[in-house]
């Protein structure tokens, strides 16, 4: 990392520490800071919908495969997965 070339961005003001644990070893040195709100990203973490090991560990996140097409409009770099967006909604 070149101080000269690159900003290191350090704080992350959006998820729940578990969740950057593992990047934070691999790329950050552990020097990533979890900034955001604790209510808000703890909020889900004994969600009864969780499975029972990330619930009962307290970690929310869900790993859910989707099978779909990948789409993208003419006009539009982005692509996007209607199945993904159902599920999701």
């Amino acid at each position: 990392y070149d101080e000269r070339v690159l900003t290191k961005l350090l704080k992350n003001y959006r998820s729940h520490p578990g969740i950057l644990a593992l990047p934070n070893e691999l790329f950050y040195d552990n020097e990533l800071q979890a900034c955001a709100d604790d209510d808000l990203v703890s909020a889900m973490q004994r969600w009864e919908h969780l499975p029972p090991p990330a619930r009962e560990r307290g970690f929310p996140l869900i790993f859910h495969g989707v099978e779909g097409e990948e789409e993208r409009e003419a006009t539009s770099p982005s692509w996007f997965n209607r199945e993904e967006i159902a599920v999701v909604l």
